[in-house]
């Protein structure tokens, strides 16, 4: 089996399966569409595979960061409304920068400098003085503090207490700005929002800030995002042998599930080319062998033979008798073809991601 074809071949053979909607692909097409219908959805296993994903926003390179402490108020007072100095706003900012800070450190993808240093530095000698000593740095503000406690008169028939609710909302803006040029690389505002339960005295409610620290951390976790790389999990389909089919594959295919499902991607990918080396209809075990190859990164031979299981795909279902189409309506045409696009889109997208990664590290 050869799987290099033709280009041009390759781009005809995409361009009739992503305009499947049009009238002249189902014309053409109107005889199979109940192929392979009986196995449409007991034949598939779910496989999930882990993938990398560059930072959100392009940081140019950065290899150093500084997290300035994030300040109560727009510019960066410590009072709250009324002039009252509130303690929870300045608890919460701190364990925002702590946090931000410290999940920064232990990932280890940034040299993180100290802050104090960074701060002195940036106010004695301004922002083009600092040259390379420091590439970007994330600051903040907690704005718009407000806490309401409620009270609720409560009676069991003989005695009646009183039960306190509190909600805390406040606003974070936070900002990563490029060193060298002052520009703001990304903003985002985050409006957080919580309410306790009901407590039986107030001195029971818990901390403002402790309340926030959910949000906080989920926002965190969108800061990493946005500054380096980070790992999704994809979920990609598997294609079951069926034995009223291809009954002499039946054992061979079903032990390269299951080094699939163990993830030994090699191996299962070695035993389902050799099902389609050997038997070329076997569409669903030349799709698997490019699943393998897709969970290996190897999206270039990913592709190929997605291209070339469709190419052999199409011209049997040209070549196929009245016979033979008899034999193979226990085939689902929609669902095969669906479950190649996908493939082939997942290909396309992870080269795209692996690209714009290598570009973010130069």
């Amino acid at each position: 089996m050869n799987i290099k074809k033709n280009d041009v071949f390759k781009s005809d053979i995409f361009r009739i399966l992503f305009k499947s909607t049009k009238a002249s692909f189902l014309t053409s097409f109107s005889t199979f569409l109940i192929i392979f219908s009986s196995l449409l959805f007991s034949c598939t296993t779910a496989l999930y595979y882990e993938a990398e994903r560059p930072a959100q926003v392009d940081l140019h390179g950065a290899t150093s960061i500084a997290i300035l402490p994030f300040r109560v108020g727009e510019r960066g007072n410590e009072f709250a409304v009324f002039g009252h100095k509130n303690e929870a706003q300045k608890d919460f900012a701190d364990y925002i920068t702590s946090k931000l800070t410290k999940t920064i450190v232990d990932g280890k993808y940034f040299s993180v400098i100290e802050a104090r240093r960074f701060e002195n530095a940036l106010h004695r000698m301004g922002v083009s003085s600092l040259g390379t000593s420091c590439d970007v740095y994330i600051s903040g503000n907690i704005i718009n503090w407000d806490e309401k406690i409620e009270k609720e008169d409560r009676s069991d028939g003989e005695n009646t207490k009183v039960a306190y609710k509190k909600t805390v909302r406040t606003t974070v803006v936070y900002q990563i700005i490029e060193v060298e040029t002052n520009q703001v690389l990304a903003r985002e505002q985050k409006n957080f929002l919580q309410t306790s339960s009901w407590y039986d005295g107030i001195e029971s409610l818990p901390k403002s800030d402790v309340m926030l620290r959910f949000d906080a951390d989920n926002m965190i976790k969108q800061i990493m995002k946005e500054i380096q790389p980070y790992t999704v999990s994809n979920r990609i389909d598997l294609m079951k042998n069926d034995k009223k089919i291809f009954p002499d594959d039946n054992s061979m295919f079903e032990v390269a599930l299951s080094l699939a499902k163990k993830g030994m991607y090699e191996s299962a990918e070695q035993s389902f080319l050799a099902m389609y080396d050997k038997t070329p209809m076997n569409f669903y075990a030349g799709y698997d062998a490019a699943v393998m190859m897709l969970v290996q990164k190897n999206f270039e031979q990913a592709k190929a033979l997605l291209e070339d299981v469709l190419e052999e795909y199409l011209a049997w279902e040209v070549q196929s008798s009245e016979n033979e189409l008899g034999f193979a309506k226990k085939l689902d045409t929609e669902d095969f073809q669906r479950k190649v696009r996908k493939a082939y889109v997942q290909c396309e997208t992870e080269m795209a991601f692996q690209k714009k990664l290598e570009n973010q590290r130069k």
